[in-house]
Formats: structure tokens, C-alpha cells, sequence
């Protein structure tokens, strides 16, 4: 396979593809520079035997490439949703001086 020639030939198959996956061209775009990256990447490991075409297996590479994202993209939410759960790291120092002065004079108060 001419690794020069992939993309001219084969660019807008694979971006139609992603398209269909992503509903979004820009993504699919994105995704599409990333799918023939990983394919001349790996091309030695394409063997022309007749089982698969050439195409089948570009559309394999961009079906990973796209699920990648696609957990990528949950990992990201779930990591912004456990930390906008969780106390706040920085808290403002004032009521906090002011909760401790509440705790101290309570406690004067029940000595």
C-alpha cells in the first residue's frame, strides 16, 4: 500500500464514516487526521490476504480512535462532576475564623 496515497484515496470515505458516528464535523475532522495517523503508523500490520480490504480495516482503526474519545470524554465529566461533588478546597478564610470563634465561645461558655 502507497503510504503517500491513503489519505487522497481514502480521506473522505473515513470522514463520511466518522461523521455517521459523531454527528459533528468538526470532531469527525479531528477524528479522521487521527485514524490515518494510526493507520501509516501501524500499516506493516495490514496484510493484503483477501480476508479484509483495505477500507474494512481503516474503519476499524476509526472506530477505535472514535470509542477512545468517546472515553476520554466520560472520563473527563465524571473527573468534573466528583470534584464539583466534593467539599470545596479553598473556603473563605473569614467565616472560617469566625466559625472557630463560635466554637471557642461555646466552649467558654460550658466551662
Amino acid at each position: 500500500m502507497d503510504k503517500e496515497n491513503i489519505y487522497q484515496e481514502y480521506g473522505d470515505f473515513i470522514f463520511r464514516y466518522l461523521l455517521t458516528l459523531t454527528n459533528d464535523g468538526q470532531s469527525a475532522e479531528e477524528l479522521t487526521q487521527e485514524t490515518f495517523y494510526q493507520a501509516i503508523k501501524s500499516i506493516n500490520n495490514f496484510h493484503h490476504n483477501g480476508k479484509a480490504k483495505f477500507s474494512t480495516w481503516l474503519c476499524s482503526i476509526a472506530k477505535n480512535v472514535w470509542l477512545q474519545e468517546l472515553n476520554r470524554e466520560k472520563n473527563k465529566h465524571q473527573l468534573v462532576n466528583s470534584l464539583s461533588d466534593e467539599t470545596p478546597i479553598f473556603y473563605n478564610l473569614e467565616d472560617a475564623y469566625f466559625r472557630n470563634e463560635d466554637k471557642i465561645n461555646f466552649y467558654k461558655k460550658a466551662q
